[in-house]
């Protein structure tokens, strides 16, 4: 009599199972989106539970039940654990063979189990099933893995390979000695030992596959410290790592020594108040505030001493972190001094232009200004009314010149103006200078706010200057009232400038006073031309303008 009888093996067996399925259940909880082929080990090494278990409830559920569905189930997870480790390892393969060993199994045990009961031969079947898939598993095991489990991959190919070996001598020994009952709880001493050998290459094969996710783990680790390692090093920042107790630096990289002038040896478990690297303290005590009330900071712009003694600018950049539950701040510094002072060169340009633009202006405008009275004075002076008529004229004109100047931005672009004011300007000036005082005419403007190139708006503002005068001039004679309408608006892709009125239109009389082909028109039709204008004349009853331009 031995000293462990079947059933008690088995029932260790079990727990054994049970023991390894919970670890590779949490192998596949914690890395599931991670590696392939753990959800085959888990499903395998349940199903080698579920079998065992069917094979001890033997009483409790029929015979030929438990025969059959117990050892088909074991062989079928055994195959599921042989799949998951060929599909983490990167490869798969259709599941024919082993579906057609499953099969042949089944009917075998059916055989001798339902039909013609033989514990001898049931024994060499499953033991033949069961080796051919430990050598389906050796095979899958020394095969080449990826390059992170080569170390702990071969390991799993021994395992498969001793079990194997286990079934081969089962065999051999089941033939050299022919059970002599058909209990298999009655087996003999060696069915004992094939169990207890296989219970403990079990745990040993649970260890292997543990050990290769944690080698694929520790290889992933690896690789993001590499990765982590060169990035630190290579960037062209000033890149530190502070102790944030202490204050003390752990590591920096070249782009630190480069910037700011210290080796390694100097700086290398220092503080930076040590090293004197802040310009001001003022900025320290800022970015310190700032970093432990939010715990990161982006490129807050500060001065930074160099080792000797040099001021430079740089946006400093910090993040709070946590290495190996110590509290660390990850740091890095841009040196942005050569674009600091490329940028406070340009704004003192930008100042210089405004100054002259505005110095510009002043003299323009006083001499225009000074032109203006000159011409005024003679226009007092002159005793012909016609005379007195042209230098009115001229002087409104030279109103229109200043007008641009005065809507010019010279503080910023000089090369567009706002139509919109720069119009409504003029004609306030033509209505003072030449509207009647008794207010029988009046003038209306309707303008959207456009913009026009400074070169055309001279131009434009002389042509409304003359189509304005001649409607106040001849359009409504004898004392007649009305009104002066000037709309600005755009026109596809033009803008259009409209002067009407609703005086007396297109007659001789009008003609003849000088709107028809007089000078004003003249200079009108040429001012037009000098902007690629198009100006049409439309009459009755008044007289309409339109300026497409």
């Amino acid at each position: 009599m031995i000293a462990l009888d079947m059933q008690t093996v088995l029932i260790s067996h079990i727990i054994t199972e049970f023991l390894g399925l919970t670890v590779i259940f949490f192998l596949w909880r914690q890395n599931r989106g991670r590696y392939r082929g753990l959800s085959w080990w888990t499903a395998g090494f349940g199903l080698q539970t579920l079998g065992t278990l069917l094979i001890v409830a033997r009483g409790v559920i029929p015979l030929p039940v438990s025969i059959i569905l117990g050892n088909t189930t074991i062989v079928s997870g055994i195959a599921a654990t042989i799949e998951g480790v060929r599909r983490f390892g990167g490869r798969s393969r259709s599941s024919a063979p082993a579906g057609i060993i499953l099969a042949a199994l089944a009917g075998a045990l059916f055989y001798f189990s339902a039909i013609r009961p033989d514990l001898f031969a049931r024994t060499l079947v499953l033991s033949a099933a069961m080796g051919s898939n430990f050598i389906d598993g050796a095979v899958a095991g020394f095969r080449r893995f990826a390059s992170n489990s080569r170390r702990v991959a071969p390991r799993v190919g021994l395992g498969f390979s001793l079990l194997a070996l286990f079934s081969l001598a089962r065999i051999l020994e089941m033939i050299r000695v022919r059970p002599k009952s058909q209990n298999f709880f009655e087996a003999g001493f060696f069915e004992v030992i094939f169990l207890l050998a296989y219970q403990t290459l079990f745990i040993y094969m649970t260890y292997a596959l543990a050990l290769l996710v944690n080698e694929r783990l520790l290889a992933e680790i690896g690789r993001q410290e590499e990765k982590f390692s060169k990035s630190f090093y290579a960037l062209p920042h000033g890149i530190s790592l502070t102790d944030a107790e202490t204050g003390a630096i752990i590591d920096l990289n070249d782009g630190f020594i480069e910037i700011l002038g210290y080796s390694r040896e100097d700086a290398l478990g220092k503080t930076t108040v040590e090293l004197r690297v802040w310009g001001e303290d003022a900025d320290r005590s800022r970015a310190v505030a700032e970093l432990a009330a939010r715990g990161i900071i982006r490129d807050m712009e500060v001065l930074f001493r160099k080792k000797s003694g040099e001021l430079i600018t740089g946006l400093w950049s910090a993040e709070m972190i946590s290495i190996q539950g110590r509290p660390c701040v990850f740091s890095s510094i841009k040196d942005v001094s050569r674009r600091k002072k490329a940028q406070d060169g340009r704004l003192r340009l930008v100042q210089q232009k405004e100054l002259l633009m505005r110095e510009l202006k002043l003299r323009v405008k006083n001499s225009l200004t000074v032109i203006s009275g000159l011409i005024g004075l003679n226009r007092e002076a002159a005793v012909d009314p016609g005379v007195k008529t042209v230098l009115s004229d001229l002087r409104t004109r030279i109103r229109s010149v200043a007008a641009v100047y005065d809507q010019l931005d010279w503080a910023g672009r000089v090369d567009t103006i706002r139509l919109k004011d720069y119009i409504q300007n003029l004609v306030d000036q033509l209505f003072l200078s030449y509207g009647p005082k008794d207010g029988r005419i009046r003038i209306s403007t309707r303008l959207e706010d456009l913009a026009l190139e400074a070169k055309k708006s001279l131009p434009l503002g002389l042509i409304l200057n003359e189509l304005i005068i001649n409607s106040f001039k001849y359009a409504y004679p004898d004392g007649t009232s009305g009104e002066i309408r000037v709309q600005l608006a755009a026109a596809g892709e033009k803008r259009r400038l409209t002067v009407a009125d609703d005086g007396i239109g297109k007659i001789e009389g009008r003609e003849a006073a000088g709107e028809g082909g007089g000078t004003g028109m003249n200079l009108v039709a040429m001012l037009a031309g000098q902007i690629g204008a198009d100006i049409r004349r439309i009459s009755g009853p008044g007289t309409v303008h339109e300026i497409d331009f």
